[in-house]
């Protein structure tokens, strides 16, 4: 919104802005959620390949505050690994697109196989 001038300046600006983005991220990644058992609008069972994970941490990105970016991609990272560490297209697509830090996606990957050990093939 500060791009098309709906938005002023200033700190407290920035701040709401930085809310909108956690607050559409936290939408993408609930609309993504269809692994466990929702269905789309027409009724079909959506699997992990219709995830938003990638594009929840691409607004994520846009969060200014670098300190809360960093725990808000990191959190989307870690609580939905399933939906990407296995995806090369979503893995590329974070780490070479968006510019996610190779070891943020090299912990979230170990914590989710940490976790996870018995699902291995």
């Amino acid at each position: 919104m500060r791009a098309i001038g709906a938005l002023g300046k200033g700190t407290k600006v920035a701040a709401l802005a930085d809310e909108m983005h956690v607050a559409f991220a936290s939408q993408l990644l609930a609309a993504g959620a269809g692994g466990g058992g929702m269905q789309g609008r027409r009724g079909a069972r959506r699997g992990a390949g219709d995830s938003m994970v990638e594009w929840a941490a691409y607004v994520a990105m846009h969060v200014e505050d670098g300190a809360r970016r960093e725990r808000l991609v990191r959190c989307t990272l870690h609580g939905r690994c399933a939906d990407w560490c296995d995806d090369e297209g979503k893995t590329s697509f974070l780490r070479d697109v968006l510019g996610v830090p190779t070891p943020w996606l090299e912990e979230a990957r170990r914590e989710w196989f940490d976790y996870n050990w018995w699902e291995a093939d």
